[in-house]
């Protein structure tokens, strides 16, 4: 999970970014997308650089869906 030569990110951090967007997905009906692109992996942790969310008119129809977040742009280090 590195770069050649880098040094190893905290996978910790990393879950815990994911966990949170699927709870902000879980909590936010309105949630349509959530982009994060880049994320900074770290070996004390990882960074949003940015975000996008867009956001659409909730509409029940039934029981809560579990709807899939986009996944993470991977970084690219130069």
């Amino acid at each position: 999970m590195r770069h050649r030569g880098a040094a190893p990110v905290d996978p910790a951090a990393l879950k815990d970014l994911l966990a949170r967007l699927s709870q902000m997905a879980d909590d936010l009906p309105e949630l349509a997308e959530a982009e994060c692109p880049p994320v900074l992996a770290r070996p004390d942790g990882c960074t949003v650089v940015d975000a996008r969310i867009r956001l659409a008119p909730h509409r029940p129809t039934g029981p809560p869906a579990h709807r899939p977040v986009s996944a993470p742009t991977p970084v690219n280090p130069r």
